[in-house]
């Protein structure tokens, strides 16, 4: 039995060690991550008058002279009837002056397909915040309807990879990957293109404003987001040493010439995580690649409830844990040592060791808060989440948990209405 309090002040030291640092790690990542709403995207694209100047092509021009390039945004979609039109919308009422829009209906069967094609109909060949700065004759938005899904593709990836062939043979110059349900600021795909540019990227992926409706929703967000920074550190994707990369479904901003040296998403036809693993093919083709944090420009409600965002979880935890029990063992073992136990220790130990557990619960407050900010939290509500951060603890142990035993009962992922071998998914993904 004296092994007990043993056992206990050695967790209290591990935890604040564990806590301690993860708290200096983000506050230093955060102060070097930019925010894409500060990106000044220069005047040139609101002023007629420099569209004569682009080397007589009647193209409207970036500060430096250059014309904009063509940029396409493929927006895939299955049963999105709730959330694709505001989604669509908000891309036709970009301020960019070259701009296709391709949404590609996933075989839904509700009316998220019409929807497109009523959007598509209604739309005109011109943008409507600056007419005289289109590119004459273009469409503006083409809806693609996939009828049947390929073998040995995921519906998502077989629907990017149609929107972006499809981009590429109107001549796009740059493609962006989003979601059926994600809504942007006018001026958000002029920053994204002056900023890579600026910056020489190759690849920008912006991380979202996440739409919360409960407290519960709030907590379970800031505990995904946490693991998902400090496993990423998408602060270091840009420095030129570094390993790191990062992709977000929500806005996956790359260089039609960098997507066709990766080989498109053929690669990524069976990976679950494709959005992080596009961003990992980026960092093994040695391209440069950059992050900024999208809020009040990017936004996104990732389900409709907390109930759906486990769910939503189920088909991705194991999935990203390489299908492996005891990765999934170790996980759910390491997220309630570090989110559960910290809020117990200060009670199961004394002396030197109730100090280091003290502190260990402060850092973790503190990192849960700071997290929560980030993400568009209000102080009030931030503060909140840190106290709560156990509940997140549990819920995320227990969608990790969840996802491992449903994906072996099911011997592999049901993705949209379709059932993918777990032997197939393990041989052929991309592991980020």
């Amino acid at each position: 039995m004296q092994i007990v309090p043993y056992f206990w002040e050695g967790a209290a030291w591990l935890a604040a060690a564990l806590w301690g640092a993860t708290l200096v790690v983000m506050a230093l990542g955060r102060r070097s991550i930019r925010q894409l709403r500060d990106v000044d995207p220069g005047a040139a694209a609101a002023v007629e008058g420099a569209v004569e100047g682009a080397a007589g092509e009647g193209k409207a021009v970036l500060p430096d002279g250059a014309p904009w390039p063509r940029l396409a945004v493929i927006v895939p979609a299955l049963n999105e009837e709730a959330g694709v039109r505001a989604a669509l919308v908000s891309l036709l009422r970009q301020d960019y002056p070259d701009l296709l829009i391709v949404p590609v209906n996933d075989r839904s069967t509700d009316r998220t397909g019409a929807i497109m094609d009523e959007i598509a109909a209604a739309a005109p060949s011109s943008p409507a915040a600056a007419p005289a700065l289109a590119a004459p004759g273009r469409p503006r938005i083409v809806p693609i309807h996939v009828h049947a899904l390929p073998a040995e593709w995921l519906g998502k990836n077989h629907a990017n990879h149609l929107g972006a062939g499809a981009a590429l043979r109107a001549g796009a110059e740059w493609l962006l990957f989003t979601d059926g349900d994600v809504q942007f600021s006018p001026a958000t795909l002029r920053k994204a293109i002056t900023w890579c540019r600026a910056r020489a990227l190759t690849h920008l992926t912006v991380a979202p404003e996440l739409i919360y409706h409960s407290f519960g929703e709030a907590i379970l967000l800031t505990t995904f987001l946490i693991l998902f920074v400090t496993r990423f550190r998408p602060w270091f994707v840009e420095h030129p040493r570094a390993r790191g990369y990062v992709g977000i479904g929500a806005f996956n901003l790359i260089r039609a010439d960098a997507y066709a040296t990766i080989g498109g998403h053929a690669p990524l036809a069976l990976t679950v995580a494709d959005d992080v693993a596009l961003g990992k093919l980026v960092r093994d083709a040695g391209l440069k690649r950059g992050f900024l944090e999208g809020t009040g420009e990017v936004k996104v409600a990732w389900q409709p409830d907390l109930l759906g965002i486990v769910r939503g979880l189920y088909k991705n935890c194991f999935a990203a844990l390489d299908f492996s029990r005891a990765k999934s063992a170790v996980t759910v073992l390491f997220v309630l040592f570090a989110t559960v136990l910290p809020f117990l220790l200060p009670a199961l130990t004394t002396g030197p060791a109730r100090i280091a557990a003290s502190a260990a619960l402060a850092c973790l407050v503190t990192v849960y808060a700071g997290a929560a900010a980030i993400i568009g939290r209000p102080p009030a509500v931030a503060l909140a989440v840190g106290a709560c951060a156990w509940f997140g603890g549990l819920l995320m142990a227990w969608t990790v948990a969840a996802s491992t035993v449903i994906t072996l009962r099911q011997k592999g992922v049901v993705w949209r209405g379709t059932h993918y071998p777990m032997a197939l998914l393990r041989a052929r993904q991309v592991r980020v």
